[in-house]
C-alpha cells in the first residue's frame, strides 16, 4: 500500500462525517437530541482517530517543509487524542451529554476553532489565496464555542441548531483544506 497515494484520506472521513452530523442536527434537532449523547460520542471518534492517523502519516513531510521543526505540530496529536477519548466517553455514558451540553459543545468548537486558525496562519505565511477563507471559518468556530460556553442560547434544540451549524463548518474546512493539500501534493510531484 502507498501511502503517498493515500495521505488525506483521513481528513476527508473526519470532514465529511462532520458535515453530515451538522447536517443532521441542523435538519431533525428534536430528534437527534434524543441520542445526541451517541451521535457526539461517535463522531468525536471518528474525527479524533482520523486525525491522529493524519498526523503520523503527514508528520515527516512537516518537518520536512519546516527545517525539521513541527512548528507544535504536536497540539494537534494532543487534540486528537482527547477528541477520540471524549468520544470513547460518550459513547459509554451517553446520559452525561444532554447535563453539560451547551459547555461540552462550547469547548469542542472553541478548541477546534483554535486548531484550525492555527493551521491557517501557517498557510497566511504562505500567502494562499484561500487562507481568508479558512481564517474567518476558524474565527466562526471560535465564536460559536465562545457563545456556547456563555450559555447564550436556551433550550436544547437551539444548541443542537448551533451545534450542528459548528459542526457543519468544521467539517468544511478540513474537506477544503484536504483538497487543497491534495491537489498541492499532486502539483509537487509533478
Amino acid at each position: 500500500m502507498n501511502l503517498d497515494t493515500h495521505r488525506r484520506l483521513p481528513g476527508y472521513v473526519g470532514g465529511l462525517f462532520s458535515v453530515f452530523i451538522g447536517l443532521f442536527f441542523i435538519v431533525m434537532p428534536e430528534f437527534a437530541s434524543g441520542f445526541i449523547g451517541i451521535l457526539l460520542g461517535v463522531s468525536l471518534l471518528v474525527a479524533g482517530v482520523s486525525e491522529v492517523i493524519g498526523y503520523f502519516v503527514s508528520i515527516k513531510q512537516f518537518k520536512e517543509e519546516h527545517s525539521g521543526k513541527s512548528q507544535g505540530a504536536e497540539i494537534v496529536l494532543v487534540y486528537s487524542f482527547v477528541l477520540a477519548c471524549a468520544g470513547l466517553f460518550f459513547i459509554i455514558r451517553p446520559e452525561i451529554v444532554l447535563k453539560l451540553l451547551s459547555t461540552i459543545l462550547g469547548v469542542i468548537s472553541l478548541t477546534d476553532g483554535v486548531i484550525k486558525l492555527r493551521h491557517t496562519l501557517v498557510l497566511f505565511s504562505k500567502r494562499r489565496v484561500f487562507s481568508l477563507i479558512l481564517f474567518v471559518m476558524a474565527l466562526v468556530l471560535i465564536v460559536f464555542g465562545i457563545l456556547l460556553l456563555a450559555h447564550a442560547l436556551n433550550g436544547t434544540t437551539h444548541i443542537v441548531i448551533f451545534s450542528g451549524i459548528s459542526f457543519l463548518v468544521s467539517g468544511i474546512e478540513t474537506c477544503f483544506v484536504s483538497v487543497i493539500k491534495m491537489f498541492e501534493n499532486k502539483a509537487r510531484k509533478n
